[in-house]
């Protein structure tokens, strides 16, 4: 029996041992002697697998991609959020900027045309009248005396125009137009008293040429007045744009009556037609002009 607190043997397999006790028989020590060398020689296996056993290749393990994040991390030290609404808050306000420099220049280009349009018009339409010096039957009454003008005839009419700045005199911000009518001989209007400044403020505003013979009194004062008024009309027209409202305002004195009009216009309403009514106005012709503007 082996003794397990016996030192281990420096002979496993018992080849030593073996030996020295056949050494005792001589007729058996050959073939001891054959026995130990075979045991000795015989290689002894390493491992228990079998030397033409393959296994197989087992592939690589790929980590997965990552993807890149669709929003770039702010640089460092140019701050977060807060400067990135900043800038998106100038770029939105510099794009409604520059739509609103557009639409402004396309509403300065098409009242500028308009405009144009209207100088041209009225240049013919003042040279024919020069020519023709036709009569025009209207007439017109002082109200603050009751007087009447009439029996008046074309004499001479100017036109002209301002150029909107910066578009070489193609598009135009005003169109002015200017003429006399004039009858026959003066008109005397006499009057007393506190008469004679209303009478004298009402022929100052409205254009008339006057001249004035005053009576006084003993303290200098005017107590009488005779004014002879010469018969003849002073008419204005002025066509002015108005780029924020994006109209023509049209400013007339003294053309249908004594004292001004004004209304306003969107530019495409000065067409042909509306400018052939409002020449038929100007010589008092029967005209469609009143049902043209916009109610």
């Amino acid at each position: 029996m082996h003794d397990p607190s016996a030192p281990p043997s420096d002979d496993p397999d018992g080849l030593d041992a073996l030996e020295a006790a056949l050494s005792a028989d001589p007729a058996c020590i050959d073939a001891a002697r054959k026995r130990v060398t075979a045991i000795r020689t015989t290689p002894v296996p390493t491992a228990m697998v079998a030397r033409d056993v393959h296994f197989p290749d087992v592939p690589a393990v790929t980590p997965p991609a990552t993807t890149a994040p669709t929003t770039p991390p702010p640089k460092p030290g140019r701050g977060g959020g807060l400067l990135a609404e900043l800038k998106q808050a100038v770029a939105e306000q510099k794009r409604v900027e520059a739509d609103s420099s557009r639409e402004e220049e396309r509403v300065r280009e098409v009242i500028g045309t308009a405009l144009r349009r209207v100088f041209e018009y009225l240049h013919d339409l003042v040279g024919q009248l020069n020519q023709l010096r036709p009569p025009i039957p209207r007439s017109y009454t002082l109200l603050v005396t009751g007087t009447v003008f009439d029996g008046l005839s074309w004499q001479e009419g100017f036109t002209g125009h301002r150029s909107q700045p910066h578009t070489n005199g193609d598009l135009l911000e005003r169109v002015t137009l200017s003429y006399r009518l004039g009858g026959a001989g003066d008109t005397l209007i006499e009057r007393t008293g506190s008469g004679i400044e209303r009478l004298r403020q009402a022929l100052f505003d409205f254009g008339f040429k006057t001249e004035c013979t005053e009576r006084r009194n003993a303290r200098r004062e005017v107590e009488f007045a005779t004014f002879a008024v010469r018969s003849e009309i002073s008419v204005q027209v002025q066509w002015r744009a108005d780029f924020p409202r994006r109209q023509v305002i049209v400013e007339m004195r003294n053309l249908e009556r004594l004292g001004t009009v004004e209304f306003a216009l969107p530019a495409f309403a000065l067409n042909p037609e509306f400018l052939d009514e409002f020449g038929r106005m100007m010589l008092g012709q029967p005209n469609r002009f009143r049902d043209l503007l916009p109610r």
